[in-house]
């Protein structure tokens, strides 16, 4: 897998708590959803593993422009190995691309940091066509 994995955002430094929580989506069979102009990352029970209406600085935040490209294609959670250290990533099963990924802080891998991408404007546009600004009040699923 290391010589196909093809890193499209940077990969996040989180604290061991964050990471062992992320533990528990390895495996499991995800899918990329739009909901008001906003992208997440759900389980098939509806649980958001990351997604793009949360906070920039929120562990699992993830860019929309990134996120957009993947809706209805199948994604999946695995453990990676990148230089001899382990992180975790949300990828699109069909050609590996890394939607999202973390690894614990202190282990940092060399140039783990070194591919992002700038937000694409176009997508998920915050305004109506008369201009007025959407307030998407995320809703979670009913259990």
């Amino acid at each position: 897998m290391d010589a196909e994995l093809k890193r499209t955002v940077s990969i996040k430094a989180v604290d061991e708590a964050a990471y062992e929580y992320f533990k528990q989506f390895v495996g499991a069979a995800l899918s990329v959803v739009e909901v008001g102009g906003e992208f997440g990352i759900r389980t098939e029970d509806g649980k958001v593993v990351a997604a793009s209406s949360f906070a920039e600085d929120d562990t699992f935040y993830c860019e929309r422009n990134v996120l957009a490209d993947a809706v209805g294609v199948p994604v999946v959670c695995s453990v990676c190995d990148f230089d001899g250290r382990e992180f975790m990533a949300v990828m699109v099963e069909e050609d590996g691309r890394v939607l999202f990924g973390i690894y614990v802080k202190g282990d940092e891998p060399e140039e783990v940091n070194d591919v992002t991408e700038e937000p694409d404007d176009e997508v998920g546009d915050d305004n109506d066509e008369d201009g007025a600004d959407d307030d998407y009040q995320y809703d979670e699923p009913e259990e």
